[in-house]
C-alpha cells in the first residue's frame, strides 16, 4: 500500500477533484526518473525545471568540451533526485501556494485512497432494536474499534 498526503485548496484555489483536495502519493516516481523534464512541466515544477535544465546543459556542455563521458553521465543525477523526492517537491510546492496537509491515508491507487479519506469519519450506525453501546456497528456492519497507535484519528 501507498501512502497519500491529502491536500486541502486554500478559499481562493480552484478544485482538483470533486471534493477539492489532492491526493499525493508518498514515495518514489519511476516517471520523475524516465521523463523529468515532462514530469516537472505536467506539475508546474518550474523552478526545479529550470534548474534541471541548467544542470544538464552545464554537464552536456563540459561533457562535450573535456571530450570526458563522465560529465555526460553524471546529468543523470538530478533526474535520480526527482525520482526519491519528486512527490516532496510537490508536496511543498503545493504548501507555499497555501494547501494545507489535512491527512494522510493508506491505499492501493488514488480512487481508493479518495474513498478511505471521504469516509474516513463516517458516524456509527445503531440498529433500533439494539440500542446498547457493546452492540454498535459501522457501515460497513462491523463492531466498532477505538483506534490505537501513534496517530489516532
Amino acid at each position: 500500500m501507498t501512502e497519500y498526503l491529502v491536500f486541502t485548496p486554500p478559499a481562493s484555489s480552484p478544485k482538483n477533484n470533486d471534493f477539492g483536495f489532492k491526493f499525493i502519493p508518498d514515495g518514489k516516481s519511476i516517471v520523475a526518473l524516465v521523463f523529468p523534464v515532462i514530469w516537472l512541466a505536467w506539475y508546474r515544477l518550474w523552478f526545479w525545471l529550470t534548474l534541471y535544465l541548467v544542470i544538464v546543459l552545464a554537464f552536456g556542455m563540459l561533457a562535450e568540451w573535456s571530450g570526458n563521458p563522465v560529465f555526460g553521465l553524471v546529468s543523470v543525477l538530478p533526474g535520480l533526485y526527482f525520482f526519491l523526492e519528486g512527490n516532496a517537491l510537490r508536496s511543498r510546492a503545493l504548501e507555499q501556494k497555501g494547501w494545507q496537509l489535512d491527512g494522510v491515508v493508506f491505499a492501493d491507487n488514488e480512487e481508493e485512497a479518495e474513498l478511505r479519506y471521504l469516509f474516513r469519519g463516517r458516524k456509527e450506525v445503531t440498529p433500533p432494536h439494539h440500542q446498547s453501546e457493546s452492540k454498535s456497528v459501522t457501515h460497513t456492519g462491523l463492531k466498532s474499534v477505538t483506534p490505537t497507535g501513534i496517530f489516532p484519528e
